[in-house]
This record gives structure tokens, C-alpha cells and sequence, in this order.
């Protein structure tokens, strides 16, 4: 649209005006707090598509490590004023730059612009058909707005949707391997949307990274988070676990008894398909299994979950056989084909030789008559590794439980919890003086 030359003069002057105050307070905590008041006046007024000339010229008049506040604000800016639908190189590229060399100070000043800003970038390289260019940035970015480790950030979820869709699983090892134990809104602006994607995506990457055990207790996090209605991100993570559970455990999906209740009823009554795949499971029969996934295939691969059930498909297998060396100590190949359901005695023996591999097993072959003889561990748990192993283990229970006494403790000493304690001892007085705070108190 046509702006007047005044209009025109008017904005060069606010870009100059803004341009000289990031210069001159991006360094101390003063200066910033005071700097962060003047660009949540003064941006909007240079945001919009008719401005995206301008807001161009601020941002090669600043530098991204030394002036990340103002910087950051007049990126918002720019994800505000139209970014080409198909994918902005320009920005992409900025951004990037931006969320590397960023100051970790002066972008947790303003955590939701910041989160918003990654978000869009995520978007744009999406765009692009490149989602792995957005890895590495975001990763830096994530880092950056981090309080520490322990915290959860909005980034999260948008870096680990990138590794998914760039399949570089192991890129977010380092992520996903992290234990997240605080969630502080007012530091890093994340919302339970945050929390629910971050959980949903870990569990896709850590399942892609064949770590099942983790997959399953970051899905179950989303699964039994408090809520008064289901989302259609727990009901895509329930899914999963489902699946996980039984390449994983041997076993359906069983949630704690924590779970909200309410919710539960609706995921389970949207995953019929899953229900019945774990109960045709349960039964150890292949051809119970093979019969539902036949009836189900479009479901499961509508909702991108074919892979894992066929890794259902092969667990069981493996788990059938696995059933075998608890009750005899030779057998047949081809004794063993018909039991599991395998359609030849080299499918069998090409099973067999994999466990064995893995140490799923421990067995040998006799290739003269094609007999398995099954044998005992031969691990004694007496080792240096062993003893080492076993040692990290206590020490992180000692961790947990050094974390939930201290938990307990903040909680013990927090004003509004001793407000809410102090106020229904108030009201339960006069039932026990009648001989009924016992009962109050019953399970």
C-alpha cells in the first residue's frame, strides 16, 4: 500500500530512534530492562508488510551477539509483516545466524518472543523442504533459553519435530536423554500444549532410536498428565504406547492409577484398533495378530504407526521363542517354526541366529541335524562392569530420592499450601469434636 512521504519520513526517523537505543543500552541489566520498555512501544510501529524495507536496514545496522534483544524484537517483527508462504531464504538464513550467536541474557528477557520466533523459523524451513537446516540453530536456541537442563522450553517440542521429519533421530539423543524435572512458565514461557508435543515427539525419536524403555515413559508423561478432557495429542501418544508397550514390556498398556480417569475412557475408546491388536497379542499367536493388522492396516498406517506394528509383528516372534527355552532344552528347527508360526525352518533358524547375535538368547546350533540346544546365562553378575553398572543405578535412585524429599520439603514450607492446610483444619474441627475426622480421613 502507498504511504505518504511524511508517513515515510516518520518511520525512518522511529527506525533511526530505535536503531540508537539497541546500540546504546544492550549491556547492562539497567540498560536492558529499560531498552526491553522501548521496543514493546516502538516495534509495532514498524510492523507490517509496507515496512519490510526497514525493518531489513535495523537489522544489518545490528549485530546478533551484541544487540540479541533488540535484534530478537525486530525479527518478531519481521514474522509479523508476511513471510513468503513457500519458505523465506532470507530470514531462514538471519534467523539461523541469530539463534547461534544469540546472548543467552539479553533473549530470556523476553522468553515468549523468543519461543515464537522459533516456532516461525521452525515453520519456515519446513516450508523450504529442508527441516534438517533448522536442527543445529534450534539446538543452539534451546540451549540458550534453557535456565538449565532440568527446565522444559517451548523449543523443545519444535527442534524435536525437525529431527523427526529430517530423520536424524540421533541428533536429539543428547535431548531426549536429558530428564526434565521443571516446567517454569514465567522463565521459559512454555504452556502444557509444549509439554504434550515434547513428550509425543521424544517418544517418537527415542522409539526411532530403538530406546523403547524411554519412549514409553515419555508417551506415559503425556498419558498422565493432569487434564479434564483428552487431547488429540494424548490420544496419538496413546496409540503409540501401545504399540511400544508390547515391543517393550510383552505386554498391553497398563497406565498408573494416577492416570485421569476421564481421559483414559476416551483414548481407549478412539484406539479400538490398538485394544484389539494387544489382546490378539496377549494370546501369543501370530496368526490372531496377523489378522487384525490385515483388518486394520489403513488405520494404522493413517495414523503413521505401520513401522511400529510391524516391530509388534517381529517382537513377537522373538518373544515366542524366547518362551521356548523356558520349558525345553532341545529343540527342533523346524519344531520351532511351527510353534511361533514361522513359515520355514530357515525363517527359524535365520531368527534363532539373530537372538543369539543380540544376546536375546543363549543357544547353539547343531547344523548336522538341525537340533537347538538352549543354554543358561552365562553372566554371573560378579563382574568390575557389572558392580559398576549396578553402582550408577543406586547412585540415581539416591538422586530421585534426594529430589523428591527436597520437592516434599518446598511443598511442606510453601505460605499457600499451609493457607489451604490451616483452612480445612478450621472447617473439620467441629466434625471431629463430634467424633467424625476419622472418618473424614478414611480412603
Amino acid at each position: 500500500s502507498s504511504r505518504s512521504p511524511a508517513g515515510c519520513a516518520a518511520a525512518v526517523a522511529m527506525a533511526e530512534q530505535l536503531v540508537s537505543m539497541v546500540v546504546g543500552h544492550s549491556r547492562s541489566a539497567g540498560d536492558l530492562q529499560q531498552l526491553l520498555t522501548h521496543l514493546k512501544q516502538h516495534v509495532p510501529s514498524i510492523t507490517g508488510r509496507s515496512h519490510q524495507a526497514l525493518q531489513q536496514q535495523i537489522i544489518a545496522q545490528l549485530d546478533p551477539e551484541t544487540h540479541s534483544l533488540g535484534m530478537l524484537y525486530v525479527l518478531e517483527a519481521q514474522t509479523k509483516s508476511g513471510l513468503v508462504s513457500t519458505g523465506d531464504q532470507a530470514f531462514v538464513d538471519t534467523t539461523s545466524q541469530f539463534l547461534r550467536v544469540c546472548e543467552p541474557r539479553q533473549i530470556k528477557l523476553a522468553p515468549e518472543i523468543f519461543a515464537h520466533l522459533c516456532k516461525r523459523f521452525k515453520e519456515q524451513v519446513i516450508a523450504l523442504g529442508c527441516p534438517r537446516l533448522g536442527i543445529a540453530p534450534l539446538l543452539c536456541g534451546l540451549r540458550k533459553l534453557q535456565p538449565s537442563k532440568e527446565h522444559l522450553t517451548p523449543v523443545h517440542a519444535d527442534f524435536l519435530q525437525l529431527c523427526i521429519l529430517a530423520k536424524i533421530y540421533n541428533g536429539a539423543a543428547d535431548v531426549i536423554a536429558d530428564d526434565i524435572y521443571d516446567v517454569d512458565p514465567q522463565r521459559t514461557a512454555t504452556t502444557p500444549t509444549d509439554f504434550y508435543l515434547y513428550c509425543y515427539y521424544g517418544g517418537i525419536v527415542a522409539a526411532g532410536r530403538k530406546q523403547y524403555g524411554r519412549a514409553l515413559e515419555l508417551l506415559t508423561h503425556a498419558l498422565t498428565a493432569p487434564a479434564v478432557a483428552s487431547s488429540a495429542i494424548a490420544v496419538a501418544a496413546y496409540k503409540k504406547a501401545a504399540l511400544i508397550s508390547l515391543v517393550h514390556c510383552d505386554a498391553p498398556l497398563s497406565l498408573p492409577r494416577f492416570a485421569p480417569s476421564r481421559t483414559k475412557a476416551t483414548m481407549e475408546a478412539e484406539s479400538k484398533p490398538y485394544l484389539e491388536l494387544a489382546a490378539a497379542y496377549s494370546s501369543h499367536n501370530a496368526a490372531k495378530v496377523a489378522r487384525v493388522v490385515e483388518q486394520y492396516v489403513a488405520t494404522f498406517r493413517a495414523d503413521t504407526n505401520l513401522g511400529l506394528v510391524k516391530q509388534v509383528n517381529a517382537g513377537l516372534v522373538k518373544r515366542n521363542i524366547q518362551r521356548l527355552t523356558q520349558t525345553y532344552v532341545t529343540l527342533s528347527l523346524d519344531a520351532i517354526a511351527q510353534q511361533v508360526g514361522l513359515p520355514s525352518r530357515t525363517d527359524a533358524e535365520m531368527h534363532v541366529l539373530r537372538m543369539i547375535q543380540c544376546g536375546d538368547i543363549h543357544a547353539t546350533i547343531n547344523e548336522g541335524d538341525g537340533m537347538v540346544r538352549f543354554e543358561v546365562d552365562p553372566e554371573q553378575y560378579n563382574s568390575a562392569a557389572m558392580v559398576t553398572a549396578i553402582d550408577g543405578q543406586v547412585r540415581e535412585c539416591m538422586a530421585v530420592a534426594e529430589r523428591l524429599q527436597a520437592l516434599h520439603d518446598a511443598v511442606l514450607t510453601d505460605k499457600q499450601y499451609q493457607l489451604k492446610v490451616s483452612a480445612r483444619s478450621q472447617r473439620l474441627e467441629p466434625q471431629e469434636e463430634l467424633g467424625m475426622g476419622q472418618m473424614m480421613f478414611q480412603p
